[in-house]
């Protein structure tokens, strides 16, 4: 017979636990759920459908522009520093101040030497008619997609996330060069970005539900989401900073914060 501090003991009050937070869930033996974890798994290899995760396709040819113009910028500033002063006095209500000198200033001045003056303009030409080398991307990196994630700790397992993803994006770009006269190279940053996501056959409860998140959420860090074929519940979902993904049309609502 066992006792109150017996291993059976401790293991019924661990059920318990699991079964009051809503995480012994029916649902997980059902082959509908099996179903849309192996639909929604393929849809994880889906470049076109992880883009639509994170918000976007990355960079647009509008940012790319304003990079290629700043860099335009930073060079001719870097190419005429040497020769002409960082500021000049100019009279400001009846004071003398020091301001910064621009680019554009050096060239109404023309307070370099005229070699050097020739050269600042002939690099300006330059930069209008350079083109910067071609990029590719943006593009997210395959994903690591787990299922039946379990969560806690080495001593206790408080529920299992249904699918986890885990993948890299590239968000970032810049042209940079170590020398002037160097040709630039596109700077392509990353950033790992992760989802869970709860998969659920039908919404009995959608304050379970969301408890249930809740929880994962205090345990585990990622983006969640959960994936069902009735999407009545969205909006109230989405406000609750939770994402939802239809089954099966594969639409995408991203959490609303």
């Amino acid at each position: 017979m066992s006792g109150p501090g017996s291993a059976r003991s401790r293991k019924s009050e661990t059920e318990t636990l699991a079964e009051k937070l809503a995480f012994n869930d029916p649902d997980r033996s059902t082959p509908v759920h099996d179903d849309i974890c192996l639909w929604l798994d393929g849809r994880l290899r889906d470049e076109k459908f992880l883009f639509r995760l994170i918000g976007g396709s990355g960079w647009n040819a509008g940012y790319v522009s304003s990079v290629v113009e700043t860099y335009r910028t930073a060079q001719l500033e870097r190419l005429v520093e040497p020769y002409i002063p960082t500021h000049e006095r100019v009279q400001k209500n009846r004071e003398w101040v020091w301001e910064p000198v621009t680019p554009e200033r050096v060239l109404e001045l023309r307070v370099a030497q005229e070699p050097v003056f020739r050269m600042v303009v002939a690099a300006k030409q330059r930069w209008k008619d350079w083109e910067p080398p071609e990029l590719d991307g943006p593009r997210v990196y395959p994903a690591s997609v787990r299922w039946e994630l379990a969560i806690g700790n080495e001593r206790w397992v408080s529920g299992f996330i249904d699918v986890e993803a885990s993948f890299e994006v590239e968000y970032n770009i810049s042209l940079e060069s170590d020398k002037v006269d160097e040709p630039p190279d596109w700077i392509v940053r990353r950033s790992t970005r992760t989802y869970a996501f709860e998969v659920k056959s039908t919404i009995p409860s959608l304050g379970e539900l969301i408890r249930q998140i809740r929880y994962y959420e205090h345990k585990h860090r990622a983006t969640y989401y959960v994936v069902a074929p009735d999407a009545s519940h969205v909006t109230t979902l989405t406000a609750q900073g939770i994402g939802f993904v239809e089954y099966p049309s594969g639409t995408v609502h991203r959490p609303g914060r």
